[in-house]
């Protein structure tokens, strides 16, 4: 059967992605680096995959597609409206800090410069032990992978550092990159100095004399936020953790690692590979943004199917508390039900209850067969049928499962300079699109038994009507060029001009149902569609986990029109109604922290705030966020 379906599909379909014509900040080209670049894992390449991808082709094809039932988008807003745009949100509900700062004098500069340079890199060895202390590496970087083992750092090379803000017109502002975030739409109005430790003494030391003083602190990692959750609201002072980035120490045998909190994700990744290990999360922001943010708000990404949620792969933290307390809690043991398990609390917690500086992880091996297909489908119903093929199909080896829909896909076709191409769309380009796309991903042992349940599933799916054409990519270089095509899509949109981003969790069953609402509603509100200046609206995410990413793109040259604004503001309400969660991966933040009140109960609220009293008496940590003003 599978010959009968079987065309090749020349690799020139595929071709390479360029960078040129990219114009967006930093974070956002180290995303496109990042799989124009990205290293085989281990057992990859020629050897384990063809020269050649296979293209399943069916002829029928359905006439309809699903529609939703009637959704009150346009109805009016509650009290607290949630807009994605930060400036709409500003004026709709203005952030404040529920207990002014200090202001930060020149006593407490001399202080923190103190503190800074102050070295005593015995304090690795001290907690960690000798054998681990050992095998202590300069950095997360992927240049040190498999070398011999090194030193801790020299006191010299321990010596933090401080930033201050420019005290006239003509100074550089080094505070910029940090007291902004990547999308421009969240900015500290005031930020007197961004303080880099390179020693949780140092943190400790900081803390301690902040929280004397009464100044209000801003942990920040990758500063590769979408809910304004690392921007300061006032007078904080930045506490960054980017100078935080040593491998503490790695167990092959077990695939544990404990490394410092500003190791970016992407490195950490790149160092695992040659040691047969790969991290348990993967996200698209993973060129900048740090492991400690990464647990801080309990991130998700591309990997959450396979591998679950950090909170289940961290196995140790090290935090500081607002007073300097630190809490070493960095355990290496899968199994320690000795007490409660406090590490879990300050997992999702963004930095509110104490500043994670260390992590302990069980990371997974690499896969030794990766397989990526892509699929067309005629209806989101259509999509809900190969969700639940897949998993009964694939099994355990089911890695991945990424939505795209049509409006997504010619975002990232459309730029020309970067040379993707819809492998589906046929040679010239002449096959229609389809609504849905579907990304496929298997990680397994076996490259040939791997292949052969894909192919299974296909087969399957195209003799059930489920999907009208697919294609499976026959070596690396193929399955990189499909994977662009979804996680491209964050980027192009930014280029689309401003973006109001919903990261949501919602049952499959109204999963792309408010996609469609959002467009209805602002059609029948007269609002101009589509390409040409109009406003977009496109929608992909994570099928395996059910999280959605909703994006609204306006012209970046214009406000937003009345109409924009108010369907945008009914967007997060309409996902409670459906018994879906605000917050996926993203975190609460500035933007979503009064959905607190309206998802957990006051019970629930009442512990929480409990904790932080607790933990924070003088609520100096990232004051403003995750917590309602009124909680």
């Amino acid at each position: 059967m599978l010959a009968m379906l079987k065309k090749t599909l020349p690799v020139d379909r595929l071709p390479a992605c360029t960078l040129q014509g990219i114009k967006n900040p930093a974070v956002t080209t180290r995303e496109i680096k990042s799989r124009v670049q990205h290293p085989p894992l281990p057992g990859h390449g020629p050897a384990l995959l063809t020269s050649q991808t296979t293209s399943f082709y069916h002829a029928h094809r359905e006439s309809k597609s699903l529609r939703p039932s009637p959704l009150h988008l346009n109805a009016r807003p509650p009290s607290r409206p949630a807009s994605s745009d930060a400036k709409a949100w500003a004026d709709l509900n203005p952030p404040h800090s529920p207990q002014a700062s200090s202001s930060v004098t020149p006593t407490d500069i001399s202080r923190f410069q103190a503190i800074l340079t102050s070295t005593n890199p015995s304090h690795v060895s001290a907690r960690m032990g000798n054998d681990q202390a050992s095998t202590m590496k300069p950095s997360c970087d992927a240049s040190s992978a498999g070398g011999a083992s090194a030193i801790p750092r020299s006191p010299s090379s321990a010596a933090g550092k401080l930033l201050l803000a420019p005290s006239g017109p003509d100074d550089e502002n080094l505070l910029a990159p940090y007291t902004q975030d990547w999308t421009h739409k969240w900015k500290a109005p005031q930020c007197p100095a961004v303080l880099q430790p390179r020693t949780t003494e140092q943190v400790a030391g900081l803390l301690r004399h902040c929280y004397e003083r009464d100044l209000h602190v801003v942990p920040q990692g990758g500063n590769t936020g979408l809910v304004g959750g690392g921007i300061p609201l006032a007078n904080e002072v930045i506490l960054s953790l980017a100078n935080m980035n040593q491998i503490i120490s790695f167990d092959a045998a077990s695939g544990i690692l404990v490394c410092e909190a500003g190791c970016v994700l992407e490195e950490l990744d790149a160092w695992l590979r040659p040691h047969g290990y790969i991290m348990p999360l993967d996200l698209g922001a993973k060129g900048s943004c740090q492991i400690g943010g990464n647990v801080s708000t309990n991130a998700g990404g591309l990997r959450f199917l396979r591998y679950g949620s950090l909170h289940g792969s961290v196995l140790g933290l090290e935090v500081v508390l607002a007073d300097g307390r630190v809490l070493d809690m960095l355990s290496t043991l899968r199994k320690d039900n000795t007490g409660l398990d406090l590490k879990q609390i300050f997992i999702g917690a963004e930095g509110t209850l104490g500043v994670i500086t260390k992590v302990s992880l069980q990371v997974p091996p690499a896969p030794a067969a990766v397989q990526v297909a892509l699929v067309g489908l005629e209806s989101f119903e259509k999509v809900r049928e190969m969700v639940m093929l897949s998993k009964r199909k694939l099994g355990e080896i089911l890695s991945a499962m990424e939505l795209v829909d049509a409006a997504a896909m010619d975002v990232v076709v459309g730029k020309a300079a970067w040379g993707l191409r819809n492998p589906l769309a046929g040679g010239s380009g002449a096959n229609p699109p389809f609504p849905f796309y579907m990304l496929l991903e298997t990680s397994g042992s076996g490259e040939a038994h791997d292949r052969e349940k894909m192919e299974e599933l296909l087969e399957a799916a195209l003799e059930g009507g489920v999907v009208g054409d697919g294609t499976v990519a026959q070596d690396l270089a193929q399955a990189q060029e499909i994977w662009k095509l979804r996680e491209l899509i964050p980027v192009a949109m930014e280029e689309e001009g401003r973006v109001h981003k919903f990261d949501v969790s919602l049952p499959l069953s109204a999963f792309y149902a408010l996609v469609e609402r959002t467009r209805e509603a602002l059609e029948e509100g007269g609002v101009v569609m589509g390409e040409g200046g109009g406003v977009r609206v496109v929608g992909y995410g994570h099928l395996g986990d059910s999280n959605l990413h909703l994006n609204v793109s306006v012209p970046r040259e214009a406000p937003d029109p009345p109409e924009v604004s108010r369907v945008v503001s009914r967007v997060l309400p309409w996902v409670m109604e459906h018994k879906g969660s605000v917050s996926a991966e993203h975190g609460l933040g500035q933007l979503k922290k009064t959905y607190l009140l309206q998802t957990k109960s006051k019970e629930v609220v009442d512990v929480m705030r409990g904790m932080k009293k607790m933990l924070d008496p003088k609520g100096i940590l990232n004051p403003g966020k995750f917590f309602p003003d009124d909680a």
